[in-house]
């Protein structure tokens, strides 16, 4: 599994100020001034280390809130008592998001004795962002009719102050900057994309194929009522639904002819079966994705793959290519439409998502008006804490009819229109292209090859040490 933290984000530790995450006293005896890690001449006291922590599980909560029940984390209970069961390595939860911090200091105090063994100051652009995260802790910190001090020490450990607060971000800030000029002073080439496209094509290349998955539902009477076990009856359903498979028109009406009858209506369109622009990273690791991605492939392959129990999946692939399309950045604001619910109908979720509208383009159509109204109305939770923003994606990410009008010709940047998709009724507004999908994928793997390369470089001249016990430092509970 990945870092649960980018690792071109060091302030990751500022970020969750507006959640809380009920930090508890270290455990009892231990000085919270202790030193408990040391990253080359730099020492963390229990007190940092302890604020690291709770910071991280929150990271990674809010990456992964719609997961967490099927990671199998629950945050009622203790997170030293649970099995991290996305660990590669027998441990807690708790141990998980030890090392996940461990790590992250490792990263943040490498680079910041660097900046300061060259006698870097601190910038005017990133003091601002300074005063920026004070003041958003002294307005979450009044919303919550408290103190700073008392709001940093309840939600993040026991007798973290204000001005604990202000020097872990001042450090944090220094080794970004060490970081992000270090970096910045990297030009790639053409030449430069080229060669790593080259070397790297299983994860830059994107595919497009078609998918149906046949469960004991799409099974006819006949079958459900033969000697076979149910696996074996849908494994021969999905075979005989992928035998003599030829083209993709006849892929689309094989899907509707075997659909159960409610569920037919799902697939009137030649879209439902077809998955495009998809990336190595978009797939789960199996055997379906090892198919799929096999440099042998060739367009109008066909296979089946048990991808449950008594689940098959029948794929057809189309084409690999690398991604000519340029990325593209929106705003939204979803009301979904659900029929079973009070206010809810299509009826009136239209005229819902067209009264936010008009009464926002009668304001003065202002984008800060918009993302306040996305942060207090959109039902994406995707987007939601980031005022309606989905930044750079790639063509294939969203639904057709957004992705129709974000790449309509001549779309300027602030249109706003509403669209109508299956999830609901969407005000959209285009926020602009970037770069070509392909030379994005390749500039991030090379941007990460070179943060990993001068973090190795100064994790040789900054050893990492731990205290005896140096993980007491975390609180009893979450």
């Amino acid at each position: 599994m990945k870092k649960i933290v980018s690792c071109l984000l060091l302030l990751i530790l500022t970020l969750f100020l507006v959640v809380g995450c009920n930090g508890e006293t270290p455990q009892e005896g231990t000085d919270v001034n202790k030193t408990v890690m040391t990253v080359g001449s730099f020492a963390v006291t229990a007190k940092e280390y302890n604020y690291a922590y709770y910071t991280t599980v929150q990271e990674f909560c809010s990456i992964y809130q719609g997961y967490l029940t099927y990671f199998g984390l629950d945050l009622n209970t203790s997170l030293k008592e649970q099995k991290c069961a996305i660990s590669e390595t027998e441990q807690t939860w708790a141990e998980f998001f030890m090392e996940q911090t461990e790590d992250i200091l490792t990263q943040v105090y490498s680079f910041y004795n660097a900046a300061v063994a060259e006698k870097m100051e601190l910038k005017e652009e990133y003091r601002l962002q300074m005063d920026a995260y004070l003041l958003s802790l002294t307005e979450v910190a009044k919303k919550a009719n408290k103190t700073n001090d008392a709001y940093l020490s309840e939600n993040f450990g026991s007798g973290l102050t204000e001005q604990d607060y202000k020097i872990y971000m001042e450090r944090r800030l220094l080794a970004t900057q060490y970081c992000d000029e270090k970096l910045g002073a990297i030009v790639y080439t053409d030449a430069d994309y080229e060669t790593y496209y080259q070397a790297n094509k299983e994860s830059v290349d994107r595919i497009n194929f078609r998918v149906y998955t046949l469960n004991e539902s799409f099974l006819t009477e006949d079958a459900s009522q033969s000697e076979d076990t149910t696996d074996a009856a849908v494994k021969a359903r999905a075979e005989l639904f992928a035998k003599d498979l030829t083209s993709e028109e006849l892929f689309v009406q094989r899907a509707l002819e075997f659909a159960p009858e409610s569920e037919k209506k799902n697939y009137e369109s030649s879209a439902a079966t077809l998955a495009q622009n998809v990336d190595a990273d978009d797939l789960a690791e199996s055997d379906m994705k090892t198919w799929l991605f096999d440099t042998a492939r060739k367009p109008g392959d066909v296979s089946v793959h048990k991808t449950s129990t008594a689940t098959y999946t029948v794929c057809y692939f189309i084409s690999r290519q690398r991604d000519e399309n340029q990325m593209v950045s929106m705003r939204h604001i979803l009301l979904e439409v659900d029929e079973s619910k009070e206010g809810k109908t299509d009826a009136e979720v239209s005229a819902a998502i067209q009264k936010i509208y008009d009464d926002w383009k009668a304001a003065g159509s202002k984008e800060s008006d918009f993302i306040t109204i996305a942060s207090e109305k959109t039902e994406d939770p995707g987007s939601k804490e980031n005022g309606g923003l989905y930044d750079l994606f790639n063509k294939g990410t969203m639904v057709s009819e957004i992705e129709d009008w974000l790449y309509a010709e001549g779309r300027q940047m602030n249109d706003t229109t509403i669209i109508k998709t299956s999830y609901g009724y969407h005000i959209v507004m285009f926020k602009g292209y970037g770069d070509l999908g392909w030379k994005a994928a390749c500039l991030a793997g090379m941007e990460n090859a070179s943060y990993n390369n001068l973090l190795e470089n100064l994790k040789k001249v900054n050893a990492v040490t731990f205290e005896e016990n140096h993980r007491d430092a975390v609180g009893n509970d979450y």
